[in-house]
């Protein structure tokens, strides 16, 4: 046997017992980790000689409400509880009549946000007729919903 061969025998350690203690710490710390709940939680600090006082009333601005539905007769509208009509027809009207109505909701507020929610039977080019009317009276902010 050469003397280089003699040397690559013993130049490689025996690494068994090195592997078998970084298991160990491996599983000691998995077994000794504790995971923080931190969802729902908010941790502030409050002053407590600051507040209590009554500040700026903030209303919460519900978004102008169109049902869209198809029967028979069209395609049909009906207004939500923001702009409310006191017609005999419950609020119903007309995919053309949609974008005075909503012009003149955004007139009386002008960050008006619309939500178009569609019944059973709308066509797709019924939603784009109403968000089309929407975009023409000037809303920038629709939602659509689901159908209740």
């Amino acid at each position: 046997m050469s003397r280089a061969e003699r040397l690559a025998e013993h130049a490689a350690p025996d690494l068994t017992s090195m592997i078998d203690v970084v298991f160990l710490l491996l599983i000691f710390f998995l077994c000794t980790l504790q995971f923080r709940a931190l969802e729902g939680q908010l941790p502030t600090h409050l002053p407590r000689d600051l507040g209590g006082g009554a500040g700026a009333v903030t209303t919460l601005q519900l978004p102008l409400e169109l049902l869209l539905v198809r029967d028979a007769g069209g395609p049909r509208v009906r207004l939500g509880p923001v702009v409310g009509s006191s017609r005999s027809d419950g609020g119903w009207i007309g995919v053309g009549g949609v974008e005075a109505r909503v012009a003149a909701a955004r007139a009386r507020d002008p960050d008006l946000r619309v939500l178009i929610r569609s019944g059973e039977g709308v066509l797709h080019d019924d939603v784009v007729t109403v968000v089309d009317a929407c975009l023409s009276a000037g809303i920038g902010k629709i939602i659509f919903g689901e159908t209740r």
